[in-house]
């Protein structure tokens, strides 16, 4: 099937394109150079008004078909993207190393979004099992709030698989990643995950690495918002908790003491560099 059909009845969601920890990424409706990111963010808590839940307390309620790393590290990726768009949209400077953005929202799942995925499954015949994971990662409203979400449509880079890289991609993104490392720095953001093949390509046509799926986070994050009133700051800590890890605020805070060797860095998930 020519990926210049798509289901009827659809006005963004194209065919399923790949599928991470409460995200997953389609084909955009008629633009075959963009791509639309849909993550699961925290969930929401009372109605009226409608409010941010304590995340901590309330981690068990995202279920067995995710976790609450992922979450956190949705949740970071969110905030890094909504940046990006708003800086994009200014005409503001930012690196190359991070994709375009072309439109991002965040709210409650709508039925209407729902219906084209389900649609877009049946055009295309996904595996089933990648309709059921999203279907059960997101709800629209049903007496409380739909599940909240991140959305952002992005360019789409080449060669963004993991097995799509050929043997010098590896050292080419080593050195195109220092400058990822200090853009990410100079805005207040740390990074992780960066080795992974499966979280960056190329802008079309040039040998540009970009990184589509960076494991960011905002920085600093301050050990004393463990316990804080402000359910914001509260979450911030338990989310890089989940996301990061337990003793990485202070392993962060050391490297950073050198912002030259931090950048020069390829900072990996899991303690992996």
């Amino acid at each position: 099937m020519s990926i210049s059909t798509y289901p009827p009845g659809n006005k963004l969601i194209g065919n399923f394109i790949a599928a991470g920890a409460c995200g997953f990424a389609f084909d955009v409706v008629g633009e075959p150079n963009m791509v639309i990111k849909v993550s699961r963010l925290v969930d929401y808590g009372g109605v009226n008004p409608i409010t941010i839940s304590d995340f901590n307390a309330n981690k068990s309620s995202y279920g067995d078909m995710v976790f609450a790393g992922a979450i956190g590290l949705n949740e970071f990726q969110a905030i890094l993207f909504s940046q990006l768009y708003d800086m994009q949209k200014k005409g503001e400077e930012t690196t190359p190393h991070l994709p375009k953005v072309y439109a991002f929202s965040s709210g409650e799942m709508q039925q209407s979004m729902l219906d084209e995925i389900t649609r877009a499954y049946e055009y295309y015949s996904w595996s089933r099992s990648y309709y059921r994971a999203i279907m059960d990662n997101f709800h629209a409203r049903k007496g409380k709030p739909g599940t909240r979400i991140g959305l952002w449509i992005m360019e789409r880079v080449e060669r963004a698989g993991k097995y799509d890289k050929v043997g010098s991609d590896s050292s080419n993104a080593k050195k195109q990643v220092v400058a990822l490392n200090k853009w990410l720095r100079e805005h207040n953001y740390v990074v992780r995950d960066s080795v992974n093949a499966g979280n960056w390509g190329f802008r079309k046509g040039t040998d540009e690495i970009v990184w589509f799926d960076p494991g960011v986070s905002p920085w600093p994050i301050k050990p004393e918002w463990e316990d804080d009133e402000n359910i914001q700051l509260r979450n911030m800590y338990y989310l890089f908790k989940e996301g990061y890890g337990g003793g990485e605020i202070a392993k962060y805070k050391r490297k950073l003491e050198n912002p030259t060797e931090y950048d020069e860095g390829w900072h990996q998930a899991e303690g992996n560099e």
